[in-house]
């Protein structure tokens, strides 16, 4: 909902300065600045606004799901696999970045498109490729968090 306001209020912001800029240029001579200046600032507040909203990942909790993925490698010889345990860390991590409002990162952390793995198509290659893609996004949003590629 409160995206939904955000951008009504931006599509407003855009659409007054469309409108004010059209008259500025057909009455050269109005007093059309307030109104522009307005229009400007609410772009600038619509981007602060949704800034505020996206909150700040936590990045200990990433470490502790990093830390918890690199056990379940070491779990890779085990018979049966704990497939139970790696559903339930791939659902708490993206119940974490839902909660984080990180839904950017809930749809990277499933997609492994640009990553190259290896392995025989065996069940057991099949599950350390997937907790690998999932630790490698899980480092790409410690950095990303930490600053690193700003």
């Amino acid at each position: 909902m409160t995206r939904f306001l955000v951008a009504a209020l931006e599509l407003s912001g855009l659409v007054a300065a469309v409108y004010f800029g059209v008259r500025w240029y057909l009455e050269p001579g109005g007093n059309h600045a307030p109104a522009i200046y307005l229009s400007g600032l609410v772009a600038v507040l619509t981007e602060w606004i949704r800034r505020l909203l996206r909150t700040n990942i936590d990045t200990q909790e990433l470490a502790a799901f990093i830390q918890e993925g690199q056990k379940l490698l070491g779990r890779k010889d085990e018979s049966p696999l704990p497939i139970e345990a790696h559903n339930n860390w791939i659902e708490r991590m993206e119940k974490h970045l839902k909660k984080q409002n990180r839904s950017d990162f809930v749809v990277r952390l499933s997609d492994f498109s640009g990553l190259t793995f290896f392995g025989d198509g065996s069940e057991k290659s099949k599950f350390v490729n997937s907790v690998d893609g999932r630790l490698r996004r899980l480092h790409e949003f410690m950095r990303e968090a930490s600053g690193e590629d700003r």
